[in-house]
């Protein structure tokens, strides 16, 4: 018997550079195999990042808003004052989506942080 491998998620690679103490933000849009438009507008999403994929809390989280105008992409925000909390030089993060009783995780990756200079 010839052995197979079965992958059940395989989540693309993203790093981020993050400059301390801005906000950001990026755009996810789910398409099928095909190239059609999958609706994600039901979905819960989770994106934390913490300093090692293995800590037990998160040093902060990203927000998640639905495109009002396309039901199959979702906004990702990091406001400054999250972005401010990443003091480190660097950390891990991924993005959940949330559906139904599944999850699948789309992208993790690296974030590589720039220390903030100038401060109110």
């Amino acid at each position: 018997v010839e052995m197979s491998e079965i992958t059940l998620s395989s989540p693309m690679k993203v790093d981020i550079n993050i400059y301390q103490g801005d906000s950001g933000s990026f755009k996810i849009t789910m398409t099928g195999p095909l190239g059609a438009p999958i609706d994600i507008s039901g979905a819960a999403w989770d994106g934390d990042i913490r300093v090692k994929a293995n800590d037990a809390s998160p040093v902060t989280s990203f927000d998640f808003v639905p495109d009002a105008g396309d039901t199959s992409s979702v906004d990702v925000f990091l406001s400054a004052a999250k972005s401010e909390l990443l003091v480190a030089k660097s950390y891990v993060y991924d993005i959940e989506m949330r559906e139904g009783g599944s999850v699948t995780t789309l992208i993790y990756g690296d974030i590589s942080v720039i220390q903030d200079v100038s401060r109110p």
